[in-house]
């Protein structure tokens, strides 16, 4: 098996829009995501799970605002 990428401020400008909504993990963080919606807006978004198994998805901010250790930081606090 293939080593994980890692995900640069680079590549996330990169990801292109498609017809659904998408989200690309963070190899390097658990829990990160970058979704990007069917128009191209991009954000950075953390997912947990409640004791009932439920995924919580919380939004840190959009990719053009932050940078992806900054979103990260943001998401420790």
């Amino acid at each position: 098996m293939a080593g994980r990428k890692t995900l640069s401020d680079k590549g996330v400008t990169a990801l292109k829009p498609r017809a659904a909504r998408y989200a690309m993990p963070d190899p390097e963080l658990s829990g990160h995501y970058i979704r990007v919606t069917s128009n191209g807006a991009k954000s950075f978004c953390a997912v947990a799970v409640s004791p009932s198994g439920k995924q919580i998805w919380t939004t840190i901010g959009a990719a053009n605002v932050f940078r992806i250790k900054e979103a990260a930081f943001r998401r420790e606090k």
